[in-house]
């Protein structure tokens, strides 16, 4: 469950609060070509609660969302169109401090540096930067984000690497 969520919110750009309220009914998985859709009847920049849909392309390799998802929905089936899309086999929903708490476990446990300072919107963070690096227009990262302003900008950090490389690029000859 939390991998599909952790892989959802990045492909996604979701914010937690987006994240924990997706119902099952929400989704639609489509085949040809294969994506995910993903309706949110309300956010924190949809003032008039239009709603959006968010569209997340299959993507190649194990972070792919829409194979992530599939799998999950197969093996959850049984559960109603109305709960949560993510629920504990409790039968808790999911919330923000259980997801940031496993998030934190698992960087722990792969011995990432400094777990602590990762949360839920680090995924927005995440996928924001990962858009810029990529070259994705700034206006596209917008769209995806589904940022009203010029806040997206905020959310990309810039690598180390590309930080360092400043000083050489600034001294080599046009």
């Amino acid at each position: 469950m939390l991998t599909t969520a952790c892989t959802l919110a990045f492909h996604g750009f979701l914010r937690c609060s987006e994240l924990i309220a997706v119902t099952r009914g929400q989704i639609k998985i489509m085949a040809s070509p294969p994506h995910i859709e993903l309706l949110l009847p309300a956010s924190k920049t949809d003032p008039f609660r239009r709603g959006a849909t968010i569209t997340i392309g299959a993507s190649p390799g194990p972070c792919c969302a829409v194979a992530h998802l599939g799998r999950y929905l197969q093996a959850t089936q049984s559960r109603p169109a109305s709960s949560n899309l993510f629920t504990f086999s409790s039968g808790l929903p999911l919330a923000r401090p259980a997801f940031t708490q496993h998030l934190q476990g698992a960087l722990r446990e792969a011995r990432v540096a400094q777990p602590h300072h990762y949360m839920s919107h680090s995924f927005r963070i995440g996928a924001a930067t990962s858009a810029a690096e990529a070259g994705l227009p700034a206006w596209l990262i917008q769209t995806m984000g589904r940022w009203s302003s010029d806040a997206y900008k905020v959310y990309i950090r810039t690598p180390l690497s590309t930080r360092l490389s400043v000083a050489s690029r600034l001294n080599s000859p046009q």
